[in-house]
C-alpha cells in the first residue's frame, strides 16, 4: 500500500530532480525552492493544482482537504469542490 508521502510528494521530488539536472539533495532543495508547476502529475496531485513556496518553504496558496471514513473507506469530504461525498454527522 502506498502512504501519503509516496502518492503526493514523490511526483514532485521528481519533478524538482529533473529541474535541477541533478540527484544531489541540495540542488533537489534549489529547485523546489524556484518551483511553479500548474501542470503535469506533481500539480495534479495536490489541490488547487498549484505547487510553489514561499521563502520560508511554505506551500503558497494550500488548502487542506479534510478526509472521513465512511462505511470503512475515506472520501474527501471538504472542500466541497473537491468532494467525493458529502460530510456525514457524526454519532
Amino acid at each position: 500500500m502506498l502512504n501519503t508521502f509516496t502518492t503526493l510528494k514523490l511526483p514532485l521530488i521528481k519533478e524538482a530532480a529533473e529541474q535541477a539536472k541533478s540527484a544531489d539533495p541540495k540542488a533537489i532543495r534549489e529547485a523546489l525552492a524556484k518551483i511553479d508547476l500548474t501542470a503535469g502529475p506533481a500539480a495534479t496531485t495536490l489541490y488547487p493544482g498549484r505547487i510553489r513556496f514561499d521563502e520560508r518553504g511554505r506551500r503558497v496558496g494550500a488548502i487542506p482537504i479534510i478526509v472521513q471514513w465512511q462505511n470503512g473507506e475515506p472520501y474527501t469530504v471538504v472542500p466541497t469542490a473537491v468532494s467525493t461525498r458529502p460530510l456525514a454527522s457524526v454519532k
